[in-house]
């Protein structure tokens, strides 16, 4: 084989080399294919009074519209110097009426809510809501109400543990006694533009899922709509009431068949 044969073998082994060698190089470089992104889930919508409570919650709700209007209101200026001035109303009305006053600016606009005498477990016994303009005032807002709830509502004393009996053997090194500090008898959330004071309780429990909006029903809307005008509104829910009193009438004679002595019935103060 000569030196012209050797070099078009070569030549050729290089030309099949090459072609076997570009479809794969080829295929490696290819850019792979961008991944589909996932559908954007929609937002939660904002928690709203009309969107806070399932129906058949409480039996009392209120409102207050407009908190700073209100207070700055002539008449209710005119109830409240002779109940401040004449009837010596508890130290801690005082001291809410005062700083209410002195923050009307920041509530002109505001709404509060509040609700009372649960329908179902899991809720708290009382609710109180505050719903500012926009998430951001009721952020600012925020660390006042931090200040003014320990003086409104202190925490109670923490307990100390019993000291033990005399006469029995105490070790000398005995330890000091261990005092617990109780929780707050409040706790302070913020969602969005709400502000909640209030014992523990979770979203859920107010509003379950699948269940009726308190804005909903047709007795609430009906009374809600007809009085939207009005600064303050109450809404009482006597079917419920009825309802629970009913059950536990039937109870009563359930217990009083099998020989069990019969409870009294509950009595709520309303305060």
């Amino acid at each position: 084989m000569n030196i012209c044969q050797s070099a078009a073998i070569s030549v050729r082994l290089l030309l099949t080399l090459f072609l076997i060698a570009a479809p794969l190089s080829a295929q490696r470089r290819r850019p792979a294919a961008p991944k589909p992104s996932p559908p954007a889930q929609p937002a939660k919508p904002a928690l709203t009074f009309e969107t806070l409570l399932a129906a058949d919650s409480y039996k009392i709700y209120g409102e207050v519209r407009g908190v700073g209007q209100l207070l700055r209101s002539a008449g209710v200026n005119d109830i409240l110097d002779p109940v401040m001035k004449l009837l010596a109303p508890p130290k801690e009305f005082k001291t809410l009426v005062r700083w209410l006053n002195s923050h009307a600016d920041e509530l002109m606009t505001c709404r509060l809510m509040f609700a009372a005498w649960p329908s179902r477990p899991k809720l708290p016994q009382t609710l109180f809501v505050i719903e500012f303009p926009s998430a951001e005032e009721a952020q600012k807002f925020e660390p006042q109400l931090k200040e003014f709830l320990p003086k409104f509502l202190p925490t109670p004393a923490p307990h100390s543990s019993p000291s033990p009996s005399p006469g029995k053997n105490v070790p000398s090194e005995a330890k000091p006694k261990e005092t617990s500090s109780p929780p707050p008898p409040y706790i302070l959330k913020q969602s969005g533009s709400l502000a909640f004071i209030d014992s523990q309780f979770t979203f859920k429990a107010l509003r379950p899922m699948g269940s009726k909006l308190l804005a909903e029903d047709q007795n609430f809307r009906q009374v809600h709509d007809r009085l939207s005008s009005e600064s303050v509104f109450l809404y009482f829910d006597v079917a419920s009431a009825e309802k629970e009193e009913q059950g536990r009438m039937l109870q009563m004679q359930e217990e009083e068949k099998n020989g069990k002595p019969a409870k009294p019935p509950i009595r709520r103060k309303m305060h």
